[in-house]
């Protein structure tokens, strides 16, 4: 069951059209720049974890975005390679049955 629903943006702009034109919850928008990316994401979700993540970003905060993702849930990255250069992705939430996916949409069209 489908509970809550957070944004990660990458620009003011996008936050902005979230809020004024969506009337998405600014308390549910998230900046990929900020430094404190996951800890206040999972302060927001209560430490239960996010059942789906559709994530596009590959900065470093990728991990911790990963590590909130809820057991058994989904991790979908949309991009060219999950694992960033100079970055390992731990990838110990397979363990918690988290389901992992990529895919490319420069593959698919």
């Amino acid at each position: 069951m489908l509970k809550q629903i957070f944004a990660i943006v990458e620009s003011e702009f996008i936050r902005s059209f979230l809020i004024e034109d969506l009337q998405f919850p600014s308390s549910h928008i998230f900046e990929s720049w900020n430094a404190d990316l996951p800890p206040d994401l999972s302060e927001a979700i209560s430490g239960e974890g996010v059942d789906v993540v559709l994530n596009t970003l590959t900065s470093d905060i990728i991990q911790g975005i990963w590590d909130a993702v809820a057991d058994y849930g989904i991790f979908v990255y949309v991009g060219k390679s999950i694992i960033v250069e100079d970055t390992m992705l731990n990838i110990r939430a397979l363990n918690r049955g988290v389901s992992l996916i990529r895919f490319d949409l420069g593959e698919i069209f």
